[in-house]
């Protein structure tokens, strides 16, 4: 049925069973981190989950920087470009803001919508362990494709969630090899 698919390309055959074989593992093993492969800045290494999932109300990337022992805002190391928020202006304090200032590119295809941003806002206060959010949350109009931000190592894994959204949470995670770590959560990883 692969084949069929893919036309007959071998290439493009064994792309997909491997990316198959990769989600498959990360599912299976519940709690375990698994390598997957070396990926390049921009290669798409997973998909966004379309709803609902483990820790999430719906649809959305939460990414998450980490330099050593150290979380950082993304907005510290994202290019700048224009984005929407999903909330109004008047909820600015509540869900947080964004002011993108680096020069990595975003781990999804413009345009953005940004759900919720960076640090200790009203959201954050009322709902995290320490009332900080860790990462931004954010989504793409034109794909769920998700992309490395930098090359590195990538690895999928899950945890459980209990509480208001039970579940899995999938997620990849790309060892940058500059001291870097990029999270890429509610995510299937490929």
């Amino acid at each position: 049925a692969l084949l069929a698919a893919t036309k007959n390309d071998e290439k493009k055959y064994q792309q997909l069973l491997a990316s198959a074989r990769a989600e498959l593992a990360v599912i299976l093993g519940q709690g375990k981190e698994t390598f997957l492969r070396d990926v390049s800045e921009g290669e798409v290494i997973g998909r966004v989950i379309p709803s609902a999932s483990g820790c999430s109300s719906g649809q959305h990337l939460h990414f998450e920087v980490h330099q050593g022992s150290s979380i950082k805002d993304p907005s510290e190391l994202l290019r700048p470009i224009s984005f929407t928020y999903t909330y109004n202006s008047s909820q600015y304090s509540y869900y947080g803001t964004i002011n993108p200032r680096g020069s990595w590119n975003w781990p999804m295809n413009e345009p953005i919508e940004i759900n919720q941003g960076f640090g200790s806002h009203g959201f954050a206060q009322a709902f995290y362990p320490g009332g900080v959010h860790n990462g931004i949350d954010l989504d793409s109009n034109s794909s769920t494709q998700v992309k490395a931000v930098k090359p590195g190592k990538l690895y999928g894994g899950s945890y459980q969630c209990g509480g208001v959204y039970p579940g899995a949470l999938l997620y990849a995670k790309v060892e940058q090899g500059d001291g870097f770590t990029t999270w890429y959560l509610h995510t299937t990883p490929q």
